[in-house]
């Protein structure tokens, strides 16, 4: 296959890898940057979609560019990945849900050292009312207040420290009573 193909069908996969990790019908932001380039120049824009299961359609946008389309028969190929939650998990003690700013979130898409239930926790963040919920495990959601910790630590310019230990308050008081 050609250097082009396989890339696409990277692109692709990664939107199909990123949709079916969350709840059908919630519109998730990823960390995927759009590939088109409007004017010959890069868009910065984020991918969003979405996911039915009947039909089973992937909806995907940039909401920048406004470059968008539709996977269908997305069931059963590699990239296909488990849903690891449901609609309902913020009523379980197991599970965390924290509402954070896009401030808050972009801070926490910065942190340079994530493993993979950090990873999935901040992947899955879905969009509601202009603002970001976190939802995981306890335990998912503990390991990421350990690396925003970590990253508070060892940063040097005192706001983005600040900014950064409270963001781990805030995780703090979300878990707080649930171990």
């Amino acid at each position: 296959m050609s250097e082009r193909i396989l890339r696409s069908t990277d692109y692709f996969g990664a939107i199909v890898s990123a949709a079916t990790l969350a709840p059908p019908g919630v519109e998730v932001v990823t960390d995927l940057r759009c590939r088109r380039r409007p004017q010959r120049r890069r868009c910065h824009g984020l991918i969003r979609l979405r996911l039915q299961e009947k039909p089973a359609e992937l909806i995907w946008w940039c909401p920048q560019c406004g470059d968008n389309g539709i996977i269908r028969n997305w069931k059963g190929i590699p990239w296909t990945l488990v849903h690891t939650r449901t609609d309902d998990i913020s009523n379980s003690d197991e599970y965390c849900e924290i509402l954070l700013s896009k401030k808050e979130y972009a801070l926490l898409t910065e942190i340079s050292i994530l493993e993979s239930g950090a990873i999935k926790a901040v992947e899955d963040a879905r969009v509601k009312d202009d603002a970001y919920v976190i939802v995981g495990s306890v335990e998912d959601i503990d390991d990421l207040m350990g690396y925003i910790a970590f990253e508070a630590n060892h940063e040097q310019k005192p706001r983005r420290r600040l900014a950064l230990n409270r963001l781990f308050d805030k995780f703090s008081d979300s878990i707080e009573g649930k171990w």
